[in-house]
């Protein structure tokens, strides 16, 4: 076992957590609080952004209300446990707090609307490899499209709070306004809850600009002195294809890019080797693993579809 994956293994928890809230935000969005013990603290109060945590939902049952559309795969039982990234961990006198984003689109997050504070629930992590900030880093331009939000929303308050030098600037994308993963303060803007500018784009334009964020990054670019590029970083979480389109914009503008890839982890741990990622090396394409190499990889390393070696 190589150091760094030793280190990993030795770093991770498998505990019980409580849920202290769990409420729907907009559409089929919905936010969960889960309140870890004392034994947690070491582990996750140092989960960095990127990084995720594997739910046991197997023991979760089925809420009242189903989506109509959701009925037949609502009662598919539940084997594998499911990963999320958090959007906050807050330390607390007791534990340690991670609030969670979800999309209700299948079995697994069907059953996470039936939990309720005071239940409890099997946590595995931290797992994987986050985000790297760096002090030499001047800006950081945060790109999430849709459920990518997460990661991105925990990483702009870590770049806040720990390096206040890094001027920081939000691109969200998202389909329609009631795909819109955040809340709306009175004025109908959205509630990001940090100090930072954000740009927001929708498909069908019934909020914010119309057109996708790729799109719209590329025309805030062009507007920037070349002065502006130096020591500017793009973070990145979304679909793969904007994640393809992003690693194309940075290379275009020599600027360095981290994007936070999604693939279908069975295990969350590297033993069943099922979600690879191909990757370039000077010798030709090698397949790394996107539950520990990952989820969090340089863009210029990731061999898209429509990539050859």
């Amino acid at each position: 076992m190589k150091a760094s994956n030793a280190r990993d293994v030795a770093s991770r928890i498998d505990i019980r957590a409580q849920v202290l809230a769990n409420r729907p935000v907009r559409g089929r969005y919905w936010r969960i609080v889960l309140g870890l013990p004392r034994q947690g603290m070491d582990a996750f109060a140092r989960l960095t952004p990127g990084q995720f945590i594997l739910l046991d939902i197997s023991s979760v049952g089925l809420p009242e209300q189903i989506p109509p559309e959701l009925a037949e795969k609502a009662n598919r039982h539940i084997l594998l446990r499911r990963p999320f990234s958090p959007m906050a961990v807050r330390s607390t006198a007791t534990g340690v707090e991670l609030e969670l984003m979800y999309k209700v689109v299948g079995p697994a997050t069907v059953r996470m609307t039936s939990l309720r504070p005071g239940q409890s629930i099997q946590v595995l992590g931290p797992l994987g490899k986050g985000f790297s900030v760096l002090s030499t880093m001047k800006k950081a331009i945060l790109v999430a499209g849709g459920i990518g939000l997460p990661p991105i929303y925990h990483l702009a308050q870590i770049i806040r709070s720990d390096h206040g030098h890094i001027m920081v600037e939000v691109f969200l994308g998202i389909r329609s306004a009631s795909e819109l993963p955040l809340d709306l303060d009175d004025c109908g803007q959205v509630d990001w809850a940090l100090d930072i500018p954000v740009h927001l784009t929708s498909n069908d334009g019934g909020i914010g600009i119309k057109g996708l964020i790729t799109d719209c990054l590329q025309d805030w670019l062009r507007t920037r002195p070349p002065q502006d590029l130096d020591g500017m970083i793009i973070f990145g979480c979304g679909p793969e294809p904007m994640l393809r389109q992003l690693a194309r914009i940075a290379s275009n503008n020599g600027i360095a890019c981290q994007i936070s890839l999604e693939r279908y982890m069975a295990c969350g741990t590297g033993l069943c080797q099922g979600c690879v990622v191909r990757c370039r090396q000077a010798g030709g394409p090698v397949y790394r693993l996107c539950c520990q190499d990952g989820p969090v990889f340089d863009a210029a390393e990731v061999l898209f579809d429509d990539h050859r070696a």
